[in-house]
Formats: C-alpha cells, structure tokens, sequence
C-alpha cells in the first residue's frame, strides 16, 4: 500500500492513459468497420486497425495537440507573469530557479554540461522545452505520414469499386471509328469497346431495332391521325382568292 500511495499520482495517469487508448481502439475500429461494410469489405481485426493508418493519424494527430500545448506552456510561462497565478512565478521574487545555470557552477551536484559550458550548458538550460518541441515535430510527421497512408488506401478502395473504374483505361484509348460530328456513322461495336462495355449480341440489336421500329410507326400514325387533317384544312382556307372571317363549328370557312 505505501508504494500505490507514494505513486498514486503516477499509477491513475498511467491507466487513464491506457484507458483512453482503449476506448479510442474499440470506437475507431467500429468506425472502420462500418465504412468497410458500405464498401462491401471484409471486417478488419484489432491487431490490424491498431497498425493501420486510420488509427495511427488519430492518435498522433492528439498527441501532436498535446506536446504543441505544453511546448507552449513552457517557453510561455519562463518569460511571462500571471499575478495571482499559482501557474506563473511571482514578478516581484526572485527564485532559486531562477538563476542562471552559470551562476551555480560551484553548487554541489551541478551537472557536467553545465559545469563545461557552451552549448551543453545552452542545451540544458533549454532542455525541456527543447524536448516538448522535438515531440510536437516527431508527432506532427507521423501524423502527416499515416494520414497520406490512410488516405491513399482509401482512394485506392473507392477506385477498384467506382463503377467507372473500368472506363477509364478506356477514355486515353484513341477515339473509335466514326464521329457524329464529321458525319461518319458509329457503330455499335466500336461505342460499346471505347466505353469499356460489353456489345450486345445479335438476338438483343434485333429485338432493340424491332422495339424502336415499333415507336417510330405509332408516332407516324398518331401524327397523320391527328396533325395531317387540321394542316389540310388550314391550307385549304388559305388558298388564293378566298376570304377568311374564321372557323365554323364544322371547320368550314364562311363566304
């Protein structure tokens, strides 16, 4: 019990941490889950998500917030005052720590970088921010590089089951033989490989040709049966020497 007592601090930080890491796996891998299944994919399993890019960009995404927070914090509150803040040093009291690492050579227990001088006593008098900063770099590249990796994965999905995935091979190809604008006629076969498709048979162009025939006859008899005889009697009308006041009832001109 004195050690959970003398580490207390150490022990519930440790495990809300792994708590924390925990609870984002399990609600990160269900997300992925999910966004498989709308692609028709198979599930992907704990040991698989905790390596891929999808979990690894959120987690160094936090810890790059984190370490650029307490880098901050650091160099921020070394130089600058808060009055009343048990966060800020007092602007009116000089501290022990104050001083400057050359000024405490002769103290006992001072470490050899600082005794030596130079750029090792630069370096340790910098050293914690230095260190939270060279997190916040270390931390901001993974991220950025799990992110391209998760992002090119996903593009790479969506190609392979776009559905004109297989046309575009074919749209670099050169154009097929026969254009609607020079007035070459294009042919079934040439359209259908340029798309990519496959040609219908012979059994589907002949029953496409006999519905389309179809159409064109009764637009044909819709339109003698009804357009013809009102532009036969719109002529008649309007035939030289005649007079026109209008229609009758019968569709008659009158004298």
């Amino acid at each position: 019990m004195k050690f959970v007592r003398d580490n207390g601090l150490t022990i519930v930080l440790v495990a809300a941490t792994i708590g924390t890491l925990v609870g984002m796996t399990v609600s990160g891998l269900s997300v992925y889950n999910e966004e498989l299944a709308e692609h028709r994919l198979p599930a992907t399993t704990f040991a698989s998500y905790v390596a891929s890019g999808h979990f690894l960009s959120a987690l160094f995404e936090n810890w790059e917030s984190e370490f650029l927070q307490m880098s901050a914090y650091v160099v921020l509150t070394a130089f600058l005052f808060q009055r009343g803040s048990a966060e800020s040093k007092d602007p009116d009291q000089i501290e022990e720590h104050d001083l400057k690492p050359a000024d405490q050579i002769g103290r006992p227990g001072t470490p050899k970088s600082v005794r030596a001088g130079g750029l090792g006593r630069t370096l340790y008098a910098y050293s914690l921010g230095i260190a939270l900063f060279t997190l916040f770099l270390l931390s901001f590249a993974l991220h950025l590089l799990e992110s391209a990796r998760a992002a090119t994965l996903d593009a790479q999905r969506h190609a392979r089951l776009s559905p004109l995935s297989s046309v575009r091979p074919a749209m670099n190809c050169s154009r097929p033989r026969g254009d609607v604008r020079s007035g070459t006629p294009l042919s079934v076969e040439s359209a259908s490989s340029w798309a990519g498709l496959t040609p219908p048979d012979a059994s589907e162009r002949a029953g496409a040709d006999v519905s389309v025939i179809t159409s064109s006859l009764d637009a044909i008899g819709v339109f003698s049966s009804r357009v013809l005889p009102i532009n036969a009697q719109v002529l008649g009308l309007l035939q030289p020497g005649r007079r026109t006041y209008g229609l009758g009832r019968a569709g008659k001109s009158r004298p």
